[in-house]
């Protein structure tokens, strides 16, 4: 009988291990029209417009502001700057407890063109690269792998920089930024530094580099010591700063934090972001901000007029 139940067992895991990857799959495919909207590849259709939440609410406000909804012969195509939009406005994206996003690592940002999430498969080439130690056992959760798209910029050499992360939310691969200059790589601060010649002879000053907290220290994979001291934390159940008097936090932890609220709110849920950020810069239509601690629930849309289509 118990092993009937290791059997049920390892039937139910798979079945939702296949769940989990129908859904992804059709995830990808509603983003996937989303990204043809904003890069102007495509236009909305009517109904994809008048089901939209916010359609009726929009209207309001125009016809409340006087705007002129025309469309004019010079109007932009596609959805200008969202996803740096959307990386700015997110609160549970761009700050939390013990980190804040950069300027330095906006000036990047603003090139970003789409970010995705796909499922990460063992077919995939990536995969005969893997670190020991990934789980590939029936029953393990499926993997999935961030994609973040960069137009052509100064800062930036990649056009794509990519996360493989496990279903624990745990990175296990990451694409290394490489920087067209090292004062551009945003995990690093220039400070200057007076330097006293032996002898007495006149003081010099030189750049010195230090670590510095960033949205890209997420493309870095920890090592073991930096795992270590994170196990080591986890089971004191206190904070534990990073190691030689680093004051950034534990890049496991900042990277756990920042790839959930990537793949379970701010990807998803990107649009309601950008248009929260066109209504007087994050809030709402009532004039209240979408901030809350219980991020997970996301922002609530605009209200609706009774009867109009969600």
């Amino acid at each position: 009988m118990h092993s009937r139940f290791e059997q049920m067992e390892e039937e139910h895991h798979e079945r939702l291990k296949e769940l989990e990857l129908s859904y992804l799959a059709e995830q990808r495919a509603l983003f996937e029209r989303r990204q043809e909207i904003i890069s102007g590849a495509a236009e909305p259709t009517e109904d994809e417009v008048a089901a939209s939440a916010y359609f009726s609410a929009l209207q309001e406000e125009e016809q409340t502001a006087g705007v002129d909804a025309t469309v004019g012969p010079h109007d932009p195509v596609g959805v200008p700057a969202f996803w740096s939009t959307v990386f700015r406005h997110s609160p549970n994206l761009s700050e939390f407890e013990g980190f804040q996003m950069s300027e330095a690592d906006m000036a990047v940002l603003e090139y970003l063109t789409d970010v995705q999430t796909r499922a990460w498969e063992e077919s995939d080439a990536q995969m005969s690269e893997m670190a020991e130690g990934w789980d590939t056992e029936i029953g393990s959760d499926p993997g999935f792998s961030i994609h973040l798209l960069f137009a052509p910029n100064p800062y930036l050499k990649d056009a794509e920089l990519v996360l493989y992360c496990n279903g624990d939310f745990e990175v296990v691969q990451a694409t290394e930024p490489r920087w067209r200059e090292d004062k551009y790589d945003p995990t690093v601060q220039w400070v200057t530094k007076k330097v006293k010649k032996k002898g007495g002879g006149p003081v010099q000053k030189k750049l010195v580099a230090k670590p510095a907290e960033s949205f890209f220290r997420i493309f870095e994979v920890p090592t073991e010591d930096e795992d270590a001291a994170d196990w080591a934390q986890e089971q004191e159940g206190a904070p534990m700063p990073a190691a030689g008097g680093d004051e950034r936090l534990p890049l496991r932890q900042l990277q756990n934090e920042l790839v959930m609220r990537l793949r379970e709110d701010v990807i998803p849920r990107a649009p309601m972001y950008y248009i929260g950020a066109l209504l007087e810069d994050g809030e709402g239509m009532d004039g209240e901000g979408y901030e809350d601690e219980d991020w997970d629930d996301g922002p609530e849309p605009p209200p609706r007029k009774a009867g109009a289509r969600r």
